[in-house]
């Protein structure tokens, strides 16, 4: 049973933030990534993340030409992390093909954490 962060990532101009996922407030973390700190502060041993990104996403915040994006920043938490390619969902078959690959993503007996917060879809 493997345990995934299911997240997509946008194309906001992201600024560094200190998230909390409790109101301890001793426990924060600063990033421009939710999807970071959702994997530092959920503390859950063996969780890996999946980005669904559009082009845009994928070039301006996955790996980002001359700086680190999310990828390069979930791989120094040595956290398990891939990005699955998917439209910018215009249209109704769009939208079902965001919905396949997502379902495709999941396995029999996994445990899913579903960050929402940039799927504008």
């Amino acid at each position: 049973m493997a345990k995934k962060l299911f997240a997509f990532l946008g194309i906001g101009d992201y600024k560094v933030v200190e998230y909390y996922f409790t109101n301890n407030l001793e426990e924060g973390y600063k990033t421009e990534y939710i999807q970071e700190a959702l994997a530092k502060l959920l503390n859950v041993q063996g969780l890996s993340v999946t980005a669904f990104v559009t082009k845009e996403a994928r070039k301006k915040h996955w790996e980002p030409e001359g700086n680190i994006g999310l990828k390069g920043k979930l791989e120094r938490l040595s956290i398990s992390c891939k990005a699955v390619d998917i439209s910018d969902g215009k249209t109704n078959d769009d939208i079902w093909g965001i919905f396949t690959k997502v379902y495709d993503e999941i396995e029999f007996g996994d445990e899913i954490y579903v960050d929402i917060t940039h799927s504008l879809r």
